[in-house]
């Protein structure tokens, strides 16, 4: 079957007239007053933009700094609050430390003076035992005292066991003080007391 010019024409022409027939009625998309849809909501992007950049150039991105500063500032005073504290409390515990340090010196002197004084009295008593005995060694007829002629006889046995001594060993009369001619055993203690031996 083949469609004439004619044909053809009414065809475009009903096709026309339906699509005329259809027209969108925008109408109803706008607001109580008959606006239209898009003429009511504007396009916003570039008014952000424009005035994002205007607080740019006026200095509305300071508030990035101010608040960079102030947490800078606040690090800064916290951490010197901080260290003033540590450092007070490190000072207070070396105040503790240095008494406690303090006081157990005192006791270990305290404690070694007393050992220190209980060894000279042992060595003081050893020294005065050990010169009785040589007194005592010398009193060979047990009177307690000491003649000329004991000590003489000491000082030879004495000097026979120990020859170095023989030009430091003493002489009677320093024994004999009073020159009664008997050494008593105070007498023979002085001696050493007065050396410094005793």
């Amino acid at each position: 079957m083949k469609i004439n010019s004619i044909q053809r024409a009414l065809v475009l022409l009903l096709a026309f007239s339906s699509v005329q027939g259809q027209q969108y009625d925008y109408e109803d998309y706008g607001d109580d007053q008959g606006q239209d849809y898009y003429a009511q909501t504007e396009d916003t992007l570039y008014q952000d933009y424009a005035e994002h950049q205007q607080m740019k150039a006026q200095g509305g991105g300071g508030a990035m700094v101010k608040m960079f500063g102030a947490g800078v500032a606040g690090w800064f005073l916290g951490g010197k609050i901080h260290s003033k504290r540590a450092l007070k409390k490190q000072h207070k515990k070396h105040i503790e430390d240095l008494k406690d340090l303090y006081s157990k010196y005192i006791n270990d002197v305290s404690t070694q003076q007393s050992q220190i004084a209980e060894l000279e009295a042992f060595i003081k008593e050893s020294a005065r035992q050990q010169l009785a005995d040589e007194f005592l060694r010398a009193d060979y007829d047990n009177n307690r005292q000491v003649s000329r002629a004991e000590f003489e006889r000491y000082k030879r046995e004495y000097l026979i066991k120990h020859p170095e001594m023989t030009s430091a060993f003493p002489e009677f009369e320093a024994f004999d003080p009073d020159r009664n001619g008997m050494i008593t055993l105070r007498e023979h203690e002085e001696y050493y007391e007065q050396r410094g031996m005793i």
